[in-house]
């Protein structure tokens, strides 16, 4: 066959299997990380297309990305892409990621989130533990409250679903604002500012750009309700960290969601945030595991496929990434 589709990564179980099913008769395929240091090097420049995990640290070299002269196509495992190299991608080359995919799995996190928050789940568990029952009202609804969804993508659909169903009006910003679906209210992201006063529970489930980094600052907490909860299933620094910190510090009945961080270390390495955001009674924490479902990386790998599988079929890929989005 004339193509070839270069992988970058280690496919988990199963997931070879359907790389291979759905580039059958259309391409080639080399698994880079079974080649030979000779045998990868000419893989690389035959590459038409790539499928790669989420540019992790030596998944793909620096100097190997001049090699890859015929490139005019990358697909990515997962959602995320700001770790992606554009500036060293080839010219022509489109960019897809795999948006959408974790939309059921992180949705409900939203909910694990908003609900402890609302609940005082932690500190109540905590009192309990320390053989103290406490029955002081302290019990928040979610029903009757309006819900600000920023991002409304397949996540925040799925989040205004689950929402709905808890009885809240639905808010939502995002950059074209439609939402494609019925919503209390909906906007732009220049409106931002406008849709925060109204929340009792803000969600950001957007992702990390040049734009969108630093989003909800001091001024932007400020806007919110005393006692808004804010969740945070996107990226860490779609929040300034340090005007987080003081905001919750000063604001006792403001709480914070979070299943993404700053910094987030690897399995081999302690979790160390820079604020001591742990230890405050309004903030419920998760170690960005929301997505952690069984079987998901077998069923993602596989979506990202079929989109590889449209390209080669000469139709339009879906997802596609605008570049200027990151580059600023």
């Amino acid at each position: 066959m004339d193509k070839l589709v270069a992988v970058s990564f280690e496919p988990v179980e199963g997931a070879r299997e359907a790389i291979l099913a759905q580039t059958q008769g259309l391409a080639a395929v080399a698994f880079l990380q079974d080649l030979s240091p000779e045998a990868r090097a000419a893989a690389v420049e035959r590459a038409d297309v790539l499928f790669a995990s989420h540019f992790y640290a030596g998944e793909i070299p620096d100097s190997e990305w001049s090699r890859f002269r015929k490139l005019r196509f990358v697909q990515t495992v997962y959602t995320g892409v700001e770790r992606a190299p554009f500036s060293l991608l080839p010219e022509g080359a489109v960019l897809a990621c795999n948006a959408g995919v974790f939309a059921e799995p992180l949705s409900e996190q939203v909910m694990l989130l908003a609900l402890a928050c609302a609940k005082r789940f932690l500190p109540k568990y905590d009192l309990m533990k320390g053989g103290t029952f406490d029955r002081s009202p302290t019990n928040r609804l979610l029903a009757g409250g309006t819900c600000g969804i920023v991002g409304f993508g397949g996540i925040g659909k799925a989040v205004a679903k689950r929402m709905s169903a808890f009885g809240m009006k639905i808010r939502a910003v995002n950059r074209s604002g439609r939402t494609g679906e019925p919503v209390d209210w909906a906007g732009t992201l220049d409106r931002l500012d406008e849709m925060l006063p109204e929340c009792d529970v803000v969600v950001l489930c957007l992702p990390l750009t040049a734009s969108s980094r630093g989003l909800v600052d001091g001024r932007r907490l400020a806007l919110m309700k005393e006692d808004a909860i804010l969740v945070n299933v996107g990226r860490g620094s779609l929040v300034v960290e340090e005007d987080l910190y003081h905001h919750l510090v000063a604001h006792p009945d403001f709480n914070y969601g979070a299943d993404v961080w700053w910094d987030e270390p690897d399995a081999d390495h302690g979790f160390a945030p820079r604020f001591p955001f742990l230890d405050l009674p309004n903030v419920a924490a998760t170690p960005h595991n929301g997505d952690r479902i069984p079987g998901i990386d077998l069923e993602v790998t596989t979506v990202a496929a079929r989109n590889i599988r449209r390209f080669l079929e000469g139709e339009p890929p879906v997802n596609v990434v605008n570049a200027s989005d990151y580059t600023g």
